[in-house]
Parts: C-alpha cells; structure tokens; sequence
C-alpha cells in the first residue's frame, strides 16, 4: 500500500513539473519567503513595442542569417531564435500567499545589474504597425540612474454596464494569501541600453519581513533599446518576403 501511494505520488510531482515547464512560466519562489509567484513574458497581445507602436526585436544575428518568418503562420508577433524584444520588455507577475495569513507587499523596486551600450540590429517583425498597448500597471524608464516603477491608470470591469472603465492607479502595499492574488504588469523600456535587471519586493507577515527576488528562471530579465542601431522591416505582401529590406 505504501509503495503505490509513493508511487502515485511520485508521477503526479513528475506530470506537475512537466507541465510547469511546459507553460512556459517560472516559479522562482523561496521557503523564506510567505508568498510564491509565476513570472511570464508578455507575448503576442502584450508584444513590446518601439517607435511608432512597432513590434520590434532585437538580436546580435546579421539580416542575411536573421530567420524570415513563417508565411504560413497567421500571428508573427512571435519572437524569433536568439532575439529579444526591442526598445521595451513587459513582464506579468502574478503573487499568491501559500496559507490564508495575509502577506503585505510593501514596496517593489526595480535593480539594473549591468549597463552596457547596445550593439546588434533591430527587427520590424510583422508588416504593419498599430497603436500602443493601453493598459499596463507599472512602468520603469531603466535609463534614468535610479529606476523605479512608476503606477500606471489601470482599468476595472463595470457589472452594470459590461464595459471597461478608466480606474486610478493602485499604489503599494498590497496584501497577498492563498485566497488572494495580485498580478502585476511592469513595462520596462530603454533607448539604447542593453540592460540587465530584476525586481525585488519588500513584504511583512505575522511580525517577519523580507525581501523577495523576481527574475525569469534564475536568469535577469533583459531589454535591449534600439536608438542607432540598424534597423529592417519585411515587405508589405507576404509572397514577397525573401530578404530583410533596410529600414530608415
């Protein structure tokens, strides 16, 4: 009896780490800390943008070996191979505590690690251009010398009318727990550094209090600006698309 229930256990902790790895989120949370998280890069509806609302991306690979994309494919706001995203990275964190003790979020900050001039070439993924992302809940400007999350105007959803409405900006702390859950949407946008960051949250439960380190898999988060750099765009027909064309 023992063993079948060990080995039932163990398949079913074998299928949930399959499945993790799979969706393609990270859980980086620590025993020390109250609350676990998921950290995913927004992508395609939350796709980075750069000048003129552009998907952008953004690689070290040259235009005659950049991969062309899939004519086949319906959505190109996918990020190629060994590319990131251009001028802009967003990142959605969603937070829930591991019992019913309430875990204040105190306050986030964001931490560049290295700064270093971009170099590489940017890439107009898709044929068109259309307008910015409208919603997002925080956003960091990492070329200012301290950079923080400013809150954003969010939005909530109105029973009576069925519709979005504007709602003001939340402002720390948050409360978190196992029957609470926050997500939040943090932008973060350079003009022409290839930066390196994570964030960190300050939290408080129960009379402890720590800080929490939200990376994507143990790795930084990385945004790359593209400001001089080479830029390339595909043909507007999709029967046409054989080379990256230089772009103004």
């Amino acid at each position: 009896m023992i063993a079948t229930v060990a080995a039932a256990l163990s398949a079913a902790v074998s299928a949930m780490v399959v499945d993790a790895a799979q969706s393609g989120l990270a859980k980086l949370s620590e025993p020390k800390d109250p609350f676990g998280w998921t950290v995913q890069i927004i992508d395609p509806e939350g796709y980075p943008r750069g000048p003129n609302g552009c998907f952008w991306a953004f690689s070290e690979i040259p235009p005659d070996k950049f991969p062309l994309p899939d004519v086949s494919q319906t959505d190109w706001g996918v990020l190629p191979k060994g590319a990131t995203g251009g001028w802009a990275t967003q990142v959605s964190i969603s937070l829930q505590g591991y019992t019913s003790k309430v875990v204040a979020l105190q306050r986030m900050r964001v931490v560049v690690t290295r700064v270093v001039r971009s170099s590489g070439f940017m890439y107009d993924i898709v044929t068109g251009c259309g307008g910015a992302i409208e919603e997002r809940m925080y956003a960091v400007d990492l070329d200012k010398r301290q950079p923080s999350a400013s809150p954003l105007p969010n939005k909530k959803w109105d029973e009576e009318t069925e519709k979005w409405l504007p709602a003001p900006p939340v402002q720390f702390p948050y409360e978190v727990s196992s029957e609470e859950i926050e997500i939040f949407n943090i932008i973060a946008s350079t003009a022409s550094c290839d930066c390196r960051w994570h964030i960190e949250l300050d939290w408080s439960s129960e009379g402890r209090s720590g800080t929490a380190v939200v990376n994507l898999r143990g790795n930084e988060f990385r945004t790359v600006g593209g400001d001089g750099l080479p830029r390339y765009r595909l043909p507007l027909q999709r029967d046409r698309i054989k080379d990256w064309i230089p772009k103004p």
